[in-house]
């Protein structure tokens, strides 16, 4: 269970987070929220799914990992093997949370803070790169840490509005995958949703120029086109199987 701390200078002056390809507890991962702002690097390597959150049912951006509950496609001997890796995922053991604070004239504001979960097993005081130096200031380790939950916090706003203009339009369908591999097994993946290419098609040029003024179009079109990284990550799944496959016997 998770130990969360608000992260301070004095308390965890020693703490050190190992290195960024220490991903063994992301083995079992098999999709990962991403902020808009990464789709168009994500769109090159992922496909892009939207899924509904199991507690609130509002809808949030994904990209697919792997098919089965157990198996993260992107994973080789503990090193991701794509270019860009999701935020959320590479944010670590941090996160952004916030605090009421008065300021001069007595008014409330919050203040973003990070937060740590201290039992996370990629922390310790002995190994891999400080959060703070002798004098108590940031890193560059943690300085990192900052701008990523900074712009998932962002990014969280941006999901919003864009899903907003998305059922606006009525283009959010429900999208499923029926898969055979090359060993013959089969599996189905449903629960993802995608944008209508044909409502898409059928909005007005007056509709279409509002997506595009507002930056939504080319979120839109990256999903669309991030579809054909399924085939390249049913290869991957037919190469990782084969290869397990032909391991020797102990």
């Amino acid at each position: 269970m998770a130990k969360v701390e608000l992260l301070n200078n004095e308390k965890h002056i020693d703490l050190k987070i190992t290195p960024d390809e220490y991903w063994t507890n992301f083995y079992k991962v098999t999709h990962a929220m991403v902020m808009p702002a990464e789709f168009m690097e994500a769109q090159r390597e992922y496909p892009i799914f939207l899924r509904k959150d199991t507690n609130t049912g509002q809808f949030y951006a994904s990209v697919m990992l792997g098919f089965s509950a157990d198996k993260n496609l992107f994973l080789d001997n503990g090193r991701w093997s794509t270019r860009h890796v999701p935020l959320t995922l590479k944010k670590g053991p941090f996160l952004i949370g916030f605090q009421d604070q008065e300021d001069e004239a007595g008014a409330k504001e919050k203040i973003a803070h990070i937060y740590v979960d201290i039992d996370d097993e990629r922390l310790n005081q002995k190994n891999g790169k400080p959060l703070f130096d002798a004098s108590g200031g940031r890193t560059p380790a943690l300085e990192e840490v900052s701008g990523i939950l900074g712009n998932i916090h962002l990014g969280v706003e941006q999901t919003r509005s864009f899903i907003n203009a998305l059922n606006k339009y009525d283009l959010i369908e429900p999208f499923s995958l029926e898969i055979e591999f090359a060993s013959g097994e089969k599996t189905k993946v449903t629960g993802i949703y995608s944008v209508s290419e044909d409502r898409l098609s059928s909005l007005s040029p007056d509709d279409l120029y509002q997506l595009k003024n507002d930056g939504y179009l080319k979120y839109i079109y990256s999903m669309i086109f991030s579809i054909n990284n399924v085939k390249s990550l049913i290869d991957i799944r037919n190469a990782s199987s084969a290869n397990e496959a032909n391991q020797p016997f102990d």
